[in-house]
């Protein structure tokens, strides 16, 4: 899985995205990492094969202008920057990431369409490789292109037609379907984030006369923010720095179901905890599972993610930093396992 956040407001966008990144990195993603801003009318790019320790000490991403943004890091892979996100398109006028996969629209044949679609327009995919690589779609000139540039693209062409980027963005999700997450700028809005949630994890905050957006409410923490909401499932999203506009999207409505109670996830949870092991958020989102039936769409993350935000704060979990290999060779990724907090025995003399 993958991490994702998006700030506008009036304060460089740049820091902050990169904190909210770090804050939720080490629970998914850090191998890849990327982050896109905008600025008098372009848009600024920087990403690396690696997580947000790499990308600031190896690129510029700290010091890209702009008051809006957006940012992302992806799980393991193959070592090549080119699948870091956001995907730029449009010669360089939109810029996308997406959190997620095919899940149950995995037989979703339209990525060869949409290939055969926009290189017919002359665009390009700087994610194209000459080699199948994991589960992106495999054309039949024996390329793949992740999916989530091949969407990036689709949604820069309607946009270009003259769709606005949330309409582009709905339209290229009903044409091709996934369990996602999705964020967007485009240099004909500026001052704007558009976004996209089907069912993967996408929290909303606001501080400060700015809002900002976050796979998990965690990287709200080191933010302060004065308060906080999950985005609704089958969502798409307009955020600026003083207003946000949510629209649901009437799509597939039979794969989604109301939300399990709270009190069922805690109790599951709390189950778990109780033997003292640290465990991987993977784990937490297996040990959800059957709380959605097999023929809705999983809405497991998000509630792992609360869970621990509320635990985390309440001071009866901690967060264990640990190390794994990364998708470049020679290099750490992040990992964070979260254990039930001992209590402290005080010693008397």
């Amino acid at each position: 899985m993958c991490v994702m956040a998006a700030y506008a407001g009036s304060e460089p966008a740049a820091a902050i995205l990169l904190r909210m990144i770090e804050a939720q990195e080490g629970l998914d993603a850090g191998h890849y990492s990327g982050i896109a801003t905008l600025h008098e009318g372009r848009i600024h790019l920087a990403k690396v094969c690696g997580s947000v320790a790499r990308l600031r000490t190896e690129t510029e991403a700290e010091k890209l202008p702009g008051v809006v943004g957006i940012a992302h890091s992806r799980t393991p892979g193959l070592p090549l920057q080119a699948l870091a996100h956001p995907f730029l398109a449009s010669c360089g006028k939109v810029v996308y990431c997406a959190n997620g996969s095919a899940g149950r629209f995995k037989e979703d044949l339209s990525g060869q369409r949409i290939y055969d679609l926009l290189t017919g327009a002359r665009r390009t995919f700087s994610s194209e490789q000459c080699f199948a690589v994991g589960s992106y779609p495999l054309l039949r000139n024996g390329h793949s292109v992740h999916r989530s540039d091949l969407l990036g693209g689709l949604v820069a062409h309607l946009h270009a037609a003259g769709d606005p980027l949330l309409l582009a963005m709905r339209n290229a999700f009903s044409q091709a379907p996934s369990e996602i997450a999705a964020l967007a700028l485009s240099v004909q809005e500026p001052g704007q984030v558009s976004g996209l949630r089907f069912n993967q994890p996408l929290m909303l905050g606001r501080k400060d006369g700015a809002f900002y957006l976050a796979t998990s409410a965690l990287a709200f923490i080191p933010e302060d923010i004065d308060w906080v909401s999950p985005v609704p499932a089958a969502t798409t999203l307009s955020m600026t720095a003083g207003n946000i506009h949510l629209r649901p999207m009437d799509v597939f409505p039979e794969l989604l179901q109301a939300q399990p109670m709270t009190t069922a996830v805690t109790a599951r949870l709390d189950h778990l905890f109780a033997d003292g092991k640290a465990y991987r958020l993977s784990e937490l989102r297996t040990e959800l599972r059957g709380l959605w039936p097999e023929d809705k769409v999983q809405q497991a993350s998000m509630y792992a993610y609360e869970y621990l935000r509320e635990k985390i704060l309440a001071g009866e979990l901690e967060r264990l930093a640990e190390t794994v290999p990364a998708s470049l060779t020679g290099d750490q990724a992040p990992l964070t396992k979260l254990q039930k907090k001992q209590p402290a025995h005080n010693s008397q003399h």
